[in-house]
């Protein structure tokens, strides 16, 4: 997550929301009241952007129910940070970190090459990372993802728990 800057006459109010998921987990966000950047974590197994399903007859793409309900969390936790306030309509740059669990059963070995970067993160892949934070938030932070200009996308290994973290700002 990024640290705080104000520089930016936006982000003088701060609020917190938390939220409880089914699970017993929650997540923790924060936004200002007059919003130009967001940032929010979500604990738990970073779910990418599922493949469509067709039904023959009509033709209609299916969502997967894993996909849809994802969204719908990274919707849930971006919205009170909005405060109210319409989509942005300007340029928006995004930072997604998503984080997974390193095993308990790898060896010390393996384990510190996976603290170093050496050992690749599992799926899902980073395009589906990106293509399900930025659907999600469609007409909710921004009017279409088509404003997205700037995006960095980062997997790594973490000791701690799998989590997504999206810092996004709307530029000037």
């Amino acid at each position: 997550m990024r640290n705080e800057q104000a520089n930016t006459p936006s982000s003088v109010a701060v609020s917190s929301t938390e939220r409880r998921l089914p699970s017993g987990a929650t997540t923790s966000a924060r936004g200002g009241l007059i919003q130009k950047r967001i940032e929010f974590r979500i604990p738990g197994k970073v779910i990418g952007k599922g493949r469509p399903h067709f039904v023959k007859k009509t033709g209609v793409a299916i969502t997967p129910q894993l996909t849809r309900g994802y969204e719908s969390l990274i919707r849930d936790v971006a919205l009170p940070l909005m405060g109210g306030q319409s989509p942005w309509e300007g340029c928006v740059r995004v930072d997604i970190t998503a984080k997974y669990k390193i095993p308990k059963s790898w060896s010390k070995k393996d384990r510190q090459l996976a603290i170093e970067g050496k050992v690749p993160p599992k799926k899902p892949d980073v395009d589906n990372v990106v293509k399900i934070v930025l659907d999600a938030l469609n007409r909710v932070v921004y009017l279409d993802d088509t404003q997205v200009t700037q995006c960095t996308v980062r997997k790594m290994w973490d000791e701690d728990e799998d989590s997504l973290a999206v810092y996004m700002e709307e530029l000037e």
